[in-house]
């Protein structure tokens, strides 16, 4: 079990530590106060609890003290680990590529929606109804309606569409006399 904190590393000692750090007790009590106030207690009480001793029992005010006893009796040692800089890479000298807006014509925003709902003379849903849909931009879009007698399309160019109800509009229209 080890714990890491701002360049240092607290853990059990082992038969390789000869990399341990002897800190003066000014930086050793700073060190134990950030650990106490930054690691998860669970942490530390884990770190403590492979010296036979109750840690799950302590209160967290004293586990400052319990950290500083093992350490001066040679249980626990702290060793000197470089901390990870996460940030962003390194600026390379390339230059950034000039950016040329779009002619206004050339944008087209797929922001709208259209919903269609076929309902028979009794307004109830009609399924299975094949349609074809003519977006602004020219394209097609065909399908059925779906049980409830709803056909939904998002994120098509703004502006208006043709509808046409495939097998209705050919078998079913009839021109008032």
């Amino acid at each position: 079990m080890r714990v890491r904190l701002r360049g240092y590393e607290l853990r059990r000692r082992s038969s390789r530590d000869e990399q341990s750090v002897a800190l003066s007790a000014r930086a050793l009590s700073r060190l134990l106060r950030a650990a106490v106030a930054e690691v998860p207690t669970h942490q530390l009480r884990a770190l403590l609890s492979r010296s036979n001793l109750r840690a799950a029992s302590l209160r967290d005010a004293i586990l400052e003290v319990e950290l500083r006893r093992q350490i001066d009796r040679g249980e626990l040692v702290v060793v000197s680990r470089p901390e990870i800089q996460v940030g962003a890479r390194p600026q390379l000298d390339a230059e950034a590529p000039v950016y040329e807006p779009a002619a206004p014509e050339e944008i087209v925003e797929n922001n709208d929606w259209i919903e269609i709902l076929v309902e028979d003379e009794d307004e109830q849903p009609v399924s299975g109804v094949a349609y074809e849909l003519e977006l602004p931009d020219g394209s097609l879009r065909r399908g059925r309606t779906n049980q409830f007698g709803i056909a939904r399309w998002e994120r098509i160019p703004s502006g208006s569409c043709k509808l046409s109800l495939v097998e209705l509009d050919t078998v079913s229209w009839t021109y008032p006399a």
